[in-house]
């Protein structure tokens, strides 16, 4: 097992499920983590499809810097206004990585068994 970091709500969910994204990013924010999508991450619907079923999937930071480093402090306060928060999660395993990010496999859901991180933890 490995320790990752995402941002979450409490049903595990990130902040790109559908509909949300508008609400809280910034624009001045790099482009490349924008514009990375699970297909570039892991090489498009294909490897989607060869993904084991019954696993739970996420997307995360292998550090607290890489967190630091993909959320704006302006779209942190907003997340968190949002219910989002910074967590640690232990990942079964890491089945793609990019320069902003790995795609994580769990048995468990994302909901579960994750430690809160602080949002000052980031700075």
């Amino acid at each position: 097992m490995t320790i990752v970091y995402r941002v979450q709500d409490s049903d595990g969910r990130g902040p790109w499920k559908p509909g949300v994204s508008k609400y809280w990013i910034d624009d001045s924010a790099h482009v490349g983590r924008l514009t990375e999508t699970l297909m570039d991450l892991c090489g498009g619907v294909e490897a989607i499809r060869k993904l084991p079923s019954g696993w739970h999937y996420g997307c995360a930071c292998e550090s607290l810097e890489g967190i630091a480093a993909w959320f704006t402090p302006n779209e942190r306060i907003i997340l968190d206004t949002m219910g989002y928060h910074p967590v640690s999660i232990k990942a079964d395993k890491i089945m793609f990585r990019s320069e902003w990010q790995v795609l994580i496999a769990r048995k468990r859901p994302l909901r579960v068994g994750y430690v809160m991180v602080p949002w000052d933890k980031l700075t």
